[in-house]
């Protein structure tokens, strides 16, 4: 995969964005949302930019790296291995309810709901192997529902940011108009 100057800029744009405002929420009290351990998860909207804009490789780049220095800069690197697994499954079925489903027949929205529950739904998954405790599979149904309102939230963003930016920004970014 050959990517242009302007790609590997905008790709690093994203990632850039992506991890300030990870380490911004990061810094957020938990007040704001009561379900512990709980986050809106604001800088999955640049990921979503990358799955619409330019593609899967972009966006599973801007996952990695995002995922990595914010944990290294968070002091979370043991949520890592949960983290990093849950985002790249939730952005690679975001990339495929994207480019799947016929053009214009699911909204990001719904493709970032879907993320976002899949990506909760992981890191459960994952603690409960870990720590074999099955039980905190019961924890799911509240994760869902969160997942649902922060997909909600995500998604809209993503949406102003993808219609605010002109064609001409994303032909020159791709090459190509986006699909």
């Amino acid at each position: 995969m050959k990517l242009g100057v302007k790609r590997v800029a905008f790709d690093g744009i994203l990632t850039g964005l992506a991890l300030v405002s990870y380490i911004l929420e990061s810094l957020l009290p938990q007040i704001f949302l009561p379900v512990p351990g709980v986050k809106i998860g604001i800088s999955n909207i640049f990921t979503l930019v990358a799955v619409a804009a330019t593609g899967f490789p972009d966006a599973i780049i801007i996952i990695v790296v995002r995922t990595v220095l914010g944990s290294l800069i968070c002091g979370t690197m043991a949520a890592l291995p949960y983290s990093l697994t849950a985002g790249v499954v939730a952005t690679t079925l975001s990339y495929l309810l994207y480019r799947v489903i016929p053009n214009g027949k699911i909204s990001i929205v719904a493709v970032s709901v879907a993320g976002a529950v899949a990506h909760n739904l992981t890191q459960n998954l994952i603690f409960c192997r870990v720590s074999q405790t099955k039980e905190a599979a019961g924890y799911f149904p509240i994760l869902a529902g969160v997942g649902v309102i922060s997909g909600i939230i995500t998604g809209l963003l993503a949406f102003l940011i993808l219609k605010t930016i002109p064609d001409s920004t994303w032909e020159a970014v791709r090459g190509r108009r986006r699909t």
